[in-house]
């Protein structure tokens, strides 16, 4: 549902005296925080996403757009907007693309903070409010982003996207994909101009490709909550641009994986690496066997050049553990017992955070499908599952889950 503008937005901007009120500042002074947005061909969406940025708790700051040659109603509807609240400031430009739009807005940016938004997508209103609290008590936190709730366009279901909280979990999921997600991203502006703002040669993963190089000379992390809700639709570039994206994703994990694994390195365990563990194909079983052993090379090798603290070890753990249960899952059917040496190997890393993952999934199984509501959609609600988990594991043997397993081995 498209959210409405305050009353007080729609105020007298020549008035320095008011604006000074409302926004802190007397709109002449930059802003602390700028928020930027490219836009394309966005108009069905796009008021809900620009309200959502103007009805932020958070009120100093400033709005760049830049119209990226939109041939829908996207114009009138900025225009609109720009008229109304003046910390809009509306750019047009010939069709030149995502990463051009995004350079130039950054480049336009006044304020020391940047907030990337989509223009398809729905910031909570405490959004701004969480990011530069927790950057002003961070300063070596150069990259900030937060979990996600992503919904399919005209359906009513919705997921919670949990993300790495700390920065060395975060630098190990870098090694995989892009774990901070772009539309949640606020990041400091001096870092960005000396890692060299997004690059035109990396057509698709341009947030990654900038995370890897910003992760050289700063620190990246998401914020436990949900603050950003992420709109699925037939036109978003994770759709329309599928293929194109996984393929560059392919070769920009290849180019950082030595880093790693150095003399390790072959290009067809790294076929069976990325194929199981990132695109989640089936395999065969040597490839299954050098996939899970180039994993687990990575993890000892991260683990020995990163002093790694609880929290972030924990996180990296349960990401380890969670693809080889994906993969014992994908392969049950056709390789049961590689199945049950995948599950094996996820208790070799932590047998209690896998007796806590496999509970968990058990108890979303035999929950029933017509709850009026999401146990999970909050975080209280996540914290309360794994303390369920966490007591199932404390009043049953460690190998009940593996009785599980061999029991529906043992029924096929």
């Amino acid at each position: 549902m498209t959210t409405s503008l305050r009353h007080d937005d729609i105020i007298d901007f020549q008035d320095p005296v008011i604006c000074k009120e409302r926004y802190g500042s007397d709109m002449k002074t930059p802003r602390p925080v700028s928020v930027i947005m490219p836009v394309y061909n966005a108009a069905p969406y796009l008021s809900e996403a620009v309200e959502s940025i103007l009805n932020q708790t958070f009120r100093d700051f400033e709005f760049i757009i830049i119209n990226d040659g939109s041939t829908d109603a996207s114009l009138d509807i900025l225009e609109h907007y720009s008229h109304i609240d003046r910390r809009i400031t509306v750019y047009h430009q010939e069709n030149k693309g995502l990463i051009h739009a995004l350079n130039r807005a950054c480049r336009l940016a006044q304020g020391p903070l940047l907030a990337r938004m989509d223009a398809d997508d729905i910031s909570l209103p405490t959004r701004l409010e969480r990011q530069v609290a927790f950057l002003e008590n961070h300063p070596e936190v150069g990259v900030l982003g937060s979990w996600y709730e992503s919904f399919i366009q005209d359906k009513e279901k919705s997921t919670l996207v949990p993300l790495p909280t700390q920065p060395l979990s975060t630098a190990w999921r870098l090694l995989f994909g892009t774990p901070v997600p772009h539309p949640t991203v606020i990041l400091r502006k001096e870092l960005l101009e000396k890692s060299g703002y997004y690059r035109e040669t990396a057509p698709f993963i341009e947030d990654r490709d900038l995370w890897l190089r910003m992760s050289k000379i700063t620190k990246l992390m998401n914020l436990p909550e949900v603050l950003l809700r992420y709109r699925i639709h037939d036109d978003s570039i994770c759709v329309k641009f599928s293929e194109m994206q996984s393929q560059m994703l392919r070769e920009s994990v290849r180019e950082n994986m030595p880093v790693y694994i150095e003399k390790d390195f072959k290009d067809r365990s790294f076929e069976s690496f990325y194929d199981l563990f990132i695109d989640n194909h089936v395999c065969n079983q040597r490839a299954i066997k050098e996939a899970v052993d180039m994993l687990i090379k990575l993890y000892i090798s991260f683990k020995n050049k990163n002093k790694l603290d609880a929290v972030s070890h924990c996180e990296i753990k349960k990401d380890i553990i969670e693809k080889l249960l994906v993969a014992a899952k994908m392969h049950i059917k056709y390789f049961p017992y590689k199945s049950l040496k995948l599950l094996l190997d996820s208790f070799s890393i932590d047998g209690y955070i896998t007796t806590r993952r496999l509970s968990f999934k058990l108890l979303l199984c035999i929950l029933p499908e017509n709850l009026p509501f999401s146990p999970f959609a909050k975080r209280s609600w996540l914290v309360s599952m794994n303390n369920f988990c966490a007591n199932i594991r404390s009043e049953s043997n460690i190998s009940f889950p593996c009785t599980i397993i061999s029991h529906h081995h043992n029924r096929r």
